[in-house]
């Protein structure tokens, strides 16, 4: 499950795109809507890496997912990647699940 691990970064981020480009020109309550919708399901995401995680062998809790390479020069090799850990796994679900209660319980 550590294929959802960009999800976790995206949905927010198109979330946040979506209310600062269009968001202005809609009412509150649908842009509220987005914003939250996104928050949840990057919290959806982070419960599928974490719960993966934890039901993986020993040998594969911890696990690169390369997102794009960014500089390649002979063998030097540079990419956007997020390391996946139980720890990590653990934080990205707690801090998504904070994120996504707070910005639900707004008015």
């Amino acid at each position: 499950m550590t294929q959802l691990a960009p999800y976790v970064l995206l949905f927010p981020l198109l979330g946040f795109l979506y209310c600062a480009i269009v968001g202005h020109r809609t009412t509150r309550t649908l842009a509220g809507v987005v914003a939250s919708v996104a928050v949840g399901a990057s919290f959806v995401c982070a419960l599928g890496v974490l719960l993966g995680n934890m039901g993986a062998a020993d040998a594969d809790k911890v696990r690169t997912v390369t997102l794009l390479p960014w500089i390649t020069s002979g063998t030097l090799q540079v990419s956007w990647s997020l390391l996946v850990d139980p720890l990590s796994a653990l934080m990205i679900t707690t801090g998504s699940r904070m994120g996504s209660r707070r910005e639900m319980s707004q008015p």
